[in-house]
């Protein structure tokens, strides 16, 4: 079981943002609130993702836990919470798998990748990708998902930033795709495509 902490400042209502999360779960992200058990000791169990989420607050400990992810909310209202929302649900799909209930980093991004490999074959050809040293055998050795930038460190040691533009929503999962285009486009071509994209 992996535990998120979701530390809350002393001065605002718990009892308050408990429920705010609640409701945010239930109207917007109605399939993922079905598989959540929410108690009263604020908790919300996730057993198709095996995660358990506390709502505590300030520094209390929590003894026997430790925290996969923690969040601090400072003076929240319905805009943060909504954020920590979506958050907590990407962290949770991002882990459901249906062998054993915890996704692999490979298994979780290999859509993209393809997705991103076949867009690349379709806008150069087939042999575009053939030019790049590594070519396919090019992967993420480390992925950092640093809100609002995504970083990948790749086998061969090269490093790769992208970042959300203003007004987007992070989202690690295509962050991870942009990336995978950048490295295998290069950085004049990255922006081409994305020119070619949008029309």
């Amino acid at each position: 079981m992996k535990h998120i902490v979701i530390r809350v400042i002393p001065i605002v209502n718990i009892s308050w943002v408990f429920n705010e999360f609640y409701e945010i779960i239930r109207n917007e992200y109605s399939d993922f609130w079905r598989k959540a058990i929410f108690t009263r000791s604020r908790t919300v169990v996730l057993n198709d993702c095996g995660i358990k989420i506390h709502f505590v607050l300030g520094d209390n400990e929590l003894l026997g836990v430790d925290p996969y992810r923690e969040f601090e909310l400072n003076y929240p209202d319905h805009t943060v919470i909504s954020e920590l929302a979506y958050d907590i649900v990407t962290i949770c799909r991002a882990l459901i798998s249906s062998n054993d209930d915890e996704i692999t980093f490979k298994q979780y991004c290999e859509n993209d990748i393809k997705a991103t490999k076949e867009f690349l074959n379709r806008l150069y050809g087939t042999e575009y990708l053939d030019k790049f040293k590594g070519g396919y055998h090019v992967y993420p050795k480390k992925v950092i998902f640093n809100k609002p930038a995504t970083i990948v460190i790749w086998n061969d040691g090269i490093k790769t930033v992208v970042k959300c533009q203003k007004g987007d929503r992070y989202d690690p999962e295509k962050g991870l795709a942009m990336a995978y285009v950048k490295r295998l486009c290069g950085l004049k071509e990255f922006y081409k495509s994305m020119e070619l994209g949008g029309k």
